[in-house]
């Protein structure tokens, strides 16, 4: 069964498409915006295998994959801004004995004789709608900073850990023992009832743009820079499987477990959103074109991207490269619209990087 946890963020995909093609990617000082934001990637497979836990051929070595969402609708006046959005989050981090266990159960592979298997498997998500209020800060001519501090109100999420180790014996069985240990609205693993589940909390972005030399300037953003989640009385199970038997469903679940010892209940719990960031260099070359280097990061995974753009009056066309995720990524812009579409590869089944920003702007007199 395919999982659909990945399935939901292309639903921003279907909404941004929605959307009238008349928009801008210059700043207004007063005016009211529509963004979507969309960033999905699956280092060790392609995303469509990920969602089909790992069914097809042998993913390469890698150790995260996440997918983050936004939609927001707002207004800039001035030197504040504010929105109001609804964001989807999942980062999921593993090692590789953990990729390789789930693609040989999926597949039906036999297991290596008294091979052990490390596993381990963090996941953090997080489904919200809020409010987002920033402000610009003229530190000096050259140099502005804006703050924007975000109420979230979330209804889903999953964080916590499944960590072990794992032994196939001559009979083809796995003996091991995993410790479970997370909180939920939607139990993936023991499938225990789903609950309804309510949390709320806030987030800091911070922003930053910085005029270097006459044709140099500097941008940093930093997303959930600082950020914590309050769930009370949320849905948890802490668990230890100890066996010879341990197996996997074609759901992807624990199944026959002979010796199975824990608890579950409800308890309170502040989750912590991923940090992300980037940074970028721009260096204005001509009247027309400039060139820009740029590192982005999703907590301590770094992606490096070199980009070029050309602007004639309201119009603009950009191109750039990330050299991890092997992504090419193409926007065009107007006066009152930008798109930018971002892909490894013209098939959507073989991508491991999809992405789609698109920004709307409507300027008030």
């Amino acid at each position: 069964m395919r999982n659909s946890h990945f399935y939901r963020p292309w639903l921003f995909f279907s909404f941004a498409a929605l959307l009238p093609l008349s928009a801008s990617a210059e700043k207004n000082t007063n005016d009211i915006y529509v963004s979507v934001d969309s960033f999905s990637y699956s280092e060790p497979a392609p995303i469509d295998q990920l969602i089909d836990n790992f069914e097809g051929p042998e993913p390469d070595s890698g150790e995260v994959a996440f997918t983050f969402n936004q939609a927001e609708i707002g207004a800039n006046f001035g030197k504040w801004q504010v929105g109001v959005f609804t964001r989807y989050d999942y980062l999921l981090e593993f090692n590789s004995d953990t990729v390789e266990l789930f693609y040989r159960d999926s597949n039906d592979l036999p297991f290596p004789i008294n091979r052990t298997y490390n596993v381990n498997i963090e996941p953090n998500h997080i489904e919200a709608e809020g409010i987002g209020v920033g402000y610009q800060f003229v530190v000096t001519p050259s140099l502005t900073i804006t703050p924007r501090l975000n109420y979230l109100k979330a209804d889903a999420a999953t964080r916590g850990f499944l960590r072990g180790e794992i032994i196939a014996n001559e009979d083809g069985d796995y003996e091991g023992e995993l410790v479970l240990d997370y909180i939920y609205e939607e139990d993936i693993l023991l499938d225990r009832e789903q609950e309804s589940i309510s949390g709320e909390g806030f987030s800091l972005d911070v922003a930053a743009q910085w005029q270097i030399a006459k044709n140099w300037t500097l941008n940093a953003y930093l997303k959930d820079y600082y950020s914590e989640i309050y769930w009370d009385d949320v849905t948890f199970t802490q668990a230890r499987a100890n066996t010879n038997t341990v197996t996997f469903d074609d759901e992807g679940r624990l199944d026959s477990i002979p010796v199975l010892s824990g608890r579950e209940g409800f308890r309170d719990f502040t989750q912590t959103l991923p940090q992300r960031g980037k940074l970028v260099v721009n260096h204005q070359m001509t009247s027309v074109m400039s060139v820009s280097a740029q590192i982005d990061h999703v907590e301590e995974y770094v992606y490096s991207r070199l980009a070029w753009q050309a602007n004639w009056g309201g119009w603009g066309i950009a191109s750039g490269y990330q050299f991890e995720t092997e992504a090419f990524d193409l926007a065009f812009t107007s006066k009152y619209f930008s798109l930018k579409l971002i892909a490894d590869s013209t098939d959507v089944e073989e991508a491991h990087t999809l992405g789609l920003s698109m920004n709307v702007s409507i300027p008030v007199f």
